[in-house]
């Protein structure tokens, strides 16, 4: 099983933050794109296709998304994929 932690930094009532994820000893960052919507707020990252989560406020869907990112980058990691 690959070792992902996912964590961000930024001001995240501002919805201004940068995620990064510690796979297997090496940190990337990745980009962060909020979207609002009728009832919360969506979370994407474009260097990693597929991967997105939302949140009923700025904050939550920061959190859900780094869940999110941490689940997908394992999966890519454990199925043999290269890593973005």
């Amino acid at each position: 099983m690959a070792n992902v932690l996912a964590f961000y930094r930024g001001d995240v009532e501002a919805g201004r933050v940068t995620v990064f994820a510690k796979v297997d000893g090496r940190v990337r960052q990745f980009k962060v794109v909020l979207h609002r919507g009728a009832r919360g707020y969506g979370i994407s990252f474009p260097e990693v296709p597929g991967c997105m989560s939302v949140g009923s406020t700025v904050a939550d869907a920061i959190e859900q998304g780094r869940k999110a990112l941490a689940y997908h980058l394992r999966g890519m990691a454990e199925g043999g994929e290269m890593l973005p």
